[in-house]
């Protein structure tokens, strides 16, 4: 087990410049994509979208090389340890599993809604592919929170690019500890990581723990 060992402690947190607004390291922009984010994650929470503020289509993003590839440039020091993937690799199989699902890597809603669903796997300890529709259903909730978010159409291609970008990546180091911890029968560092995502997100606005994964409606609360 040992050889296999993940440390993501710092890796969970590295992310919080972008993701959390006024913390650690935010980039420029980062503060108000941030801000959607949060806004969109906290309307999950309470069960309820407002009216869209902006068409689907605010959704995407213009790539720029140069941005992914210093984005890209920041996860070296962050990379799983005992681990022999690379950065690079990471993005490589977050887009396969995009491509599989049929998401775009160039559009917000469908990054945000791979993370968000492989997160509440992680938190809860589930497989959200047990739930027929379920994440179907996740990615059409959360694309109704994003586009109502009076903030959304003031994000420039930029700002959603290096949101979905470091989204992506943690959605893989979640993903990639977790595999790993179950493959390993590594229960305590399993149930650790678990808490350490539940409050990643929690900190974004919504508690992964308190909601079920709901067959063709996405996250619904527990009663």
């Amino acid at each position: 087990m040992h050889q296999h060992q993940v440390h993501t402690g710092n890796v969970l947190s590295a992310e919080q410049g972008a993701l959390n607004a006024g913390r650690g390291r935010a980039a420029p922009g980062a503060v108000a994509a941030s801000s959607v984010w949060s806004q969109s994650l906290a309307a999950l929470a309470r069960g309820a979208a407002g009216a869209a503020a902006a068409p689907d289509s605010a959704l995407r993003f213009r790539r720029d090389a140069a941005l992914s590839a210093r984005v890209q440039g920041e996860q070296a020091g962050v990379a799983l340890k005992g681990l022999s993937m690379t950065p690079a690799q990471m993005r490589e199989r977050f887009d396969a599993l995009l491509l599989r699902y049929g998401y775009a890597r160039d559009d917000l809603g469908d990054v945000a809604a791979a993370y968000l669903a492989m997160a509440w796997e992680v938190a809860n300890d589930r497989n959200a592919k047990d739930v027929p529709g379920g994440e179907a259903g996740l990615r059409k909730q959360l694309r109704r929170a994003l586009l109502a978010s009076p903030g959304l159409r003031a994000l420039s291609d930029a700002q959603k690019q290096e949101l979905a970008e470091r989204l992506a990546y943690a959605a893989m180091r979640h993903g990639v500890s977790y595999e790993v911890y179950r493959q390993t029968g590594a229960r305590q560092e399993l149930a650790s990581l678990g808490e350490r995502v539940r409050r990643e997100v929690e900190r974004q606005g919504l508690d992964l723990r308190r909601y079920e994964l709901v067959g063709g409606q996405g996250l619904s609360a527990r009663r």
